[in-house]
C-alpha cells in the first residue's frame, strides 16, 4: 500500500469515529442486577457508514498485501528498501533510503528494487 492509501486509511477511520455515537440506557441484566445506567457505543448502519466501513476494509487488506509482501523477501536490504519507500510513516527519498543503507547514490536502492520488481513481475506473469 501506499502511503496515499495509509493516508486514505487514517482519514476513513476518523471520519468513522466521528460517526460513532454512544447512549445510555438504564439496564440490571449483568452483575450486580441492580437498576444502573451503561453507555454503549456503536456506528449507526446508515448507507454513509457502510461505506466507509466496505472502504476502510479495503484500504486495510491492501495495507496488509505490501506488509505480507515486504515480509515474504529474502534480500533483508530489499525488504529495508520497500519498507523505507513504502510502509514507513513519512515519505523516505531514494537519497535518504541509500543513506540509510551506506550507499551513497540514490540510484542504487532503486536500481535494486526495480530489478527485482522485474524478475518478479515476469515469473508472476509466466504460465
Amino acid at each position: 500500500a501506499s502511503r496515499a492509501e495509509r493516508a486514505a486509511l487514517e482519514a476513513v477511520t476518523g471520519e468513522l469515529a466521528e460517526h460513532e455515537t454512544q447512549v445510555a440506557v438504564q439496564s440490571a441484566a449483568t452483575p450486580p442486577y441492580s437498576l444502573h445506567t451503561a453507555t454503549l457505543t456503536g456506528l449507526p448502519s446508515t448507507p454513509r457508514v457502510i461505506s466507509l466501513l466496505e472502504r476502510q476494509a479495503a484500504l486495510r487488506a491492501s495495507c496488509l498485501a505490501v506488509e505480507r509482501f515486504a515480509e515474504n523477501l529474502d534480500d533483508p536490504e530489499l525488504r529495508e528498501i520497500v519498507r523505507l519507500r513504502f510502509m514507513a510513516p513519512r515519505r523516505y527519498s531514494w537519497q535518504e533510503i541509500a543513506l540509510v543503507l551506506g550507499y551513497r547514490a540514490e540510484h542504487t536502492p532503486k536500481r535494486k528494487l526495480a530489478a527485482y520488481l522485474e524478475v518478479y513481475n515476469m515469473n508472476k506473469n509466466e504460465p
